[in-house]
């Protein structure tokens, strides 16, 4: 201290959101919302944020990522064991149960497994790691779990059985679900790393198999005729074995003239759009419709057909410009959570592939730029993958939420944008109170006074939102659940419940959201002004609750705090009787009355 009075010690009460950092509060940022920097209950600083100032003003200071992914392969040997060598580093600690998932290493022969091996040419790193991962092989994806927190890097292998087929660089994303300390109810997410790595890259030479038989390892008998490893089928046999017959439904031939647009159809609706430019000679289109739904080989377990085989030809007839194909499906064999895509037999793989297509009840049109075997497929997303299929709006090759994508790939949340593939989301904006303005109606010293306020907004409030106005201090306003609140302009009544919240203590308005609003509200309520000299209120805007979350996005609407004088008055001082003071000389001085002050005799205490 700087001089000598009386000293007494009182306890403080924080409170959190009033914008003071007190007690044991370690910051106050002027609401009670997670994932802004500063907990719900101002008790931590959340990770990766730092806090200064009053109300406090956060700010991220790290992007939690993977820094860095190596992978090495010991083998580009088709269809051997290779054992791959993963380094990953990282730019936060890991915690204990977090799970990495390494995606994007497809066309393996490994099975699905709870109980992939890993190894540790570096046994430093195997506290730090579960022992054993999980594969699945229909997303190439490995999933360790972290043992123990791990600061900065980890080094590990597993094994893989390579392709038995000519196979590219992989395309790998690293990411985390569960990694990042949330003790301090951070709501950052881990950025995914996406690398290119030819751990499987081999060159195929197809097998040597008997006449009927065929397959990377010759074990699949063919009903049609081998050729190298694949099994071509017969007219009207279909299945990559051949093993369905086809019952014919319907055909049609149509000749169609150079540079002439024609359309040729079947009765029962499949057909095709030729435009005028497409064909460079005068040719005979033929269409042929079989009652068969072929099955797929296991390396595309995820499509199952749901509509009938539709052959035109001739078969690997060229257009020098897209034509409309027209296919049908239907619809009750369409599985919940699939959507229906146009697909062709690749005959030199063996592979059926994807058109896409746009869908219209039980048809769907679609582009191509050649003649074969087509048919619908059902297509069963993969959230994790990578791959934006199926009733997916993204899929950034995890199954977190709060970085853009939703976990279950169904939406993109709310104020961020995302494109390609694997998706990359950006936050698009930054939800908050782009103004507010306050306007008084007297500066009169204790006085009833008519507070106005308008706040406008960059996004939708939604219904059941709490709107806190804090900082107006030093009122004779006591608490109260059923502040009137007054409408000048009844446009804006519907949309707040008629009834305020008011704690004296923070002097903190609390006013509910009844209907979403759009961008602005406006409202008045009463205080009664200070009884003593008061500067101008320094005024916190936040809310708690506003934001519409059915997108799972877990972002915060930022506060906003302005300087307000609605409620800056000048005291004078009102003369009392010798006995009497205070603002009003209502109270008793059993001292000395000093202007409106009683002070006390020594030994005596008490503002009386």
């Amino acid at each position: 201290v700087d001089h000598f009075t009386k000293f007494v010690v009182m306890a403080v009460q924080a409170v959190c959101g009033d914008g003071v950092v007190d007690g044991e509060e370690e910051c106050d940022d002027g609401n009670v919302d997670n994932g802004d920097g500063c907990s719900a209950d101002c008790g931590k600083i959340e990770a990766f944020f730092q806090c200064s100032g009053a109300p406090s003003v956060c700010e991220q200071t790290i992007e939690p990522k993977f820094s860095a992914a190596m992978f090495y392969g010991e083998t580009d040997l088709q269809g051997s064991a290779n054992e791959i060598w993963v380094r990953l580093s990282f730019n936060v600690p890991l915690k204990a149960g977090g799970r990495i998932h390494l995606g994007g290493f497809t066309g393996t022969g490994t099975p699905n497994s709870n109980t992939v091996p890993l190894v540790f040419t570096d046994t430093t790193m195997s506290p730090y790691l579960e022992p054993r991962g999980a594969w699945v092989q229909s997303t190439g994806t490995l999933t360790v779990t972290v043992k123990e927190e791990a600061t900065s890097s980890l080094a590990f292998g597993f094994e893989l059985t390579n392709p038995n087929t000519d196979n590219g660089a992989a395309r790998v994303t690293v990411s985390c679900s569960g990694c990042l300390n949330k003790e301090s109810y951070s709501t950052v997410s881990m950025k995914t790393l996406t690398v290119s790595t030819s751990v499987l890259e081999v060159d195929y030479t197809a097998p040597t198999c008997s006449e009927t038989k065929f397959g990377a390892d010759c074990s699949e008998t063919c009903l049609g005729t081998v050729v190298g490893s694949l099994c071509q089928c017969e007219p009207g046999f279909f299945d990559h074995d051949c093993g369905t017959e086809g019952t014919l439904l319907g055909s049609a031939v149509q000749t169609v003239p150079a540079n002439v647009a024609r359309s040729v159809t079947l009765t029962t609706g499949e057909g095709v759009s030729i435009p005028a430019n497409a064909l460079a000679s005068t040719t005979p289109i033929s269409i042929k419709l079989y009652d068969a739904k072929p099955t797929t080989s296991s390396a595309q377990s995820e499509l199952t057909s749901i509509g009938s085989v539709a052959v035109f030809g001739p078969a690997g007839t060229q257009f020098a410009s897209p034509v409309a194909l027209t296919l049908s499906f239907t619809e009750s064999d369409l599985p919940a959570g699939s959507t229906a895509e146009a697909y062709w037999l690749n005959e030199a793989t063996g592979l059926w592939e994807s058109v896409g297509g746009t869908v219209s009840g039980g048809t769907i049109t679609a582009q191509v730029d050649h003649f074969t075997k087509f048919v619908v497929m059902a297509v069963q997303a993969v959230c994790g993958d990578g791959v934006v299929d199926g009733e997916e709006e993204c899929d950034d090759g995890n199954v977190d939420n709060g970085d853009g994508c939703s976990a279950d790939c169904g939406k993109i949340e709310a104020f961020f944008q995302c494109s390609g593939a694997p998706s990359v989301c950006e936050q698009t904006i930054e939800p908050k109170f782009s103004a507010a303005m306050f306007y008084g109606e007297t500066d009169l010293q204790g006085s009833a006074n008519e507070i106005w306020v308008r706040l406008s907004f960059n996004v939708p409030l939604k219904a059941g939102g709490r709107i806190h106005l804090g900082g107006f201090t030093g009122t004779g306003t006591p608490n109260s659940n059923t502040v009137p609140l007054v409408f000048t302009d009844t446009t804006m009544s519907p949309y707040l419940e008629p009834r305020g919240a008011w704690v004296q203590s923070t002097g903190t308005l609390t006013v509910t959201v009844k209907e979403e609003a759009t961008s602005s509200l406006a409202f008045g309520f009463e205080l009664t002004n200070p009884n003593t000299d008061n500067g101008a209120a320094r005024v916190t805007v936040s809310c708690s609750g506003c934001l519409n979350k059915e997108s799972y996005s877990t972002v915060s609407m930022k506060t906003l705090t302005v300087s307000t004088s609605v409620l800056e008055v000048d005291y004078t001082a009102p003369t009392c009787s010798e006995t009497k003071f205070g603002a009003d000389c209502s109270e008793t001085c059993l001292g000395t009355v000093v202007g409106s002050l009683c002070q006390c005799e020594p030994g005596f205490f008490d503002h009386d």
